[in-house]
């Protein structure tokens, strides 16, 4: 966040562009909030690992926030907006409707891949040809059937 400023500002410098009125928010703290071990990209690999469901997670963000309540100063619980949480970003407050959030986050495998794979192309089996890789694509097809 800091170095992407000093980089553009030493960019600036060097292209004689006046600097001088731009103002630097700091913003590590909402990068913390989302990327931080106890943050909210971690809390959701963690519900989606324990086959978790919205609430759980929305729960979870609710904890740590409550746990660390000088940590995350971005955080937010929106009272007019029921199932979310808020993160107030260098752009303003955002809302997060939990509704579905699981499940847009899962990583799926495109079926596309998934009938690539079934197909048992020579090359692809050259190119892949080991037990783990069989092992991950005969999950794959059983899970998109």
């Amino acid at each position: 966040n800091r170095y992407i400023f000093k980089e553009e500002h030493k960019a600036a410098i060097q292209e004689n562009i006046d600097f001088a009125g731009v103002k630097f928010e700091d913003n590590q703290h909402t990068i913390d909030l989302f990327e931080e071990s106890d943050g909210i990209f971690q809390l959701l690999d963690q519900t989606l690992l324990m086959s978790g469901d919205d609430q759980t997670f929305l729960n979870n963000v609710n904890n740590i926030q409550k746990e660390n309540k000088n940590k995350y100063q971005s955080f937010f619980s929106p009272k007019t907006a029921p199932n979310s949480f808020g993160v107030n970003h260098y752009a303003g407050e955002v809302v997060y409707n939990v509704n579905d959030f699981i499940e847009k986050n899962k990583d799926m495998v495109d079926v596309e891949l998934v009938v690539l794979l079934r197909s048992g192309n020579s090359f692809l089996l050259e190119i892949f040809d080991s037990q783990e890789f069989r092992q991950v694509a005969a999950s794959a097809a059983i899970a998109s059937s």
